[in-house]
């Protein structure tokens, strides 16, 4: 699924992406359907709504760039249970993550320059086209996440951005490993605090 989506570029049906990702690995087309019918149920990680919810409080808007339709993309951030500054999906911005177009989206409604900003992938593909607009990023794997039957684990981050980040319980936590600060209280420098914190 990540292999095609990657591969895509310009905007074309997201549950055709899905209906060829599954046919690729021998799997019924069909369960793309099944997906988009299920999308209602996706569940966050546990302390996804704590981390985020920690973020608005502190008055940092918080945006997600998700590589999938405009209304799957809303029915997963409706998931979270807080408002977002920003939500832009592959299909408003036109194109598939890692073009650089649905980040340049996010940091135009946001109104703000990339250096302002962090962006927190779960891809390593990413890291390119971030780097490309200008936001910093940090690839950050789930501890304790395995890969499937068949499948490589998930490769650690870049050197240049340091090892993975650690569970994120606080703002300062995510800007320390960034190296914007070196103490606990929140860097009112900074505007924003770009995450995707959706298995999507």
């Amino acid at each position: 699924y990540l292999r095609t989506t990657y591969q895509t570029g310009a905007y074309r049906a997201y549950g055709d992406l899905g209906a060829e990702a599954a046919e690729a690995v021998g799997l019924p087309r069909s369960l793309a359907a099944d997906l988009d019918a299920r999308y209602a149920e996706l569940q966050t990680w546990p302390d996804v709504q704590r981390i985020l919810s920690t973020l608005i409080a502190a008055e940092v808007p918080v945006g997600i760039v998700t590589n999938c339709s405009e209304r799957l993309g809303r029915i997963a951030v409706d998931r979270l249970g807080v408002e977002l500054a920003v939500v832009v999906t592959a299909e408003r911005a036109g194109f598939y993550k890692p073009h650089p177009q649905p980040y340049r989206l996010a940091l135009e409604e946001l109104k703000l320059d990339p250096d302002r900003c962090l962006f927190v992938a779960v891809s390593p593909s990413e890291l390119v086209c971030t780097a490309a607009v200008g936001l910093a990023a940090h690839c950050y794997h789930r501890p304790g996440l395995t890969a499937s039957a068949g499948l490589s684990p998930p490769a650690p981050s870049p050197p240049s951005l340091g090892p993975p980040l650690p569970p994120i319980p606080t703002l300062a936590c995510v800007m320390r490993q960034a190296g914007h600060q070196s103490g606990p209280s929140l860097p009112h420098h900074h505007d924003t605090h770009f995450a995707h914190f959706l298995p999507i």
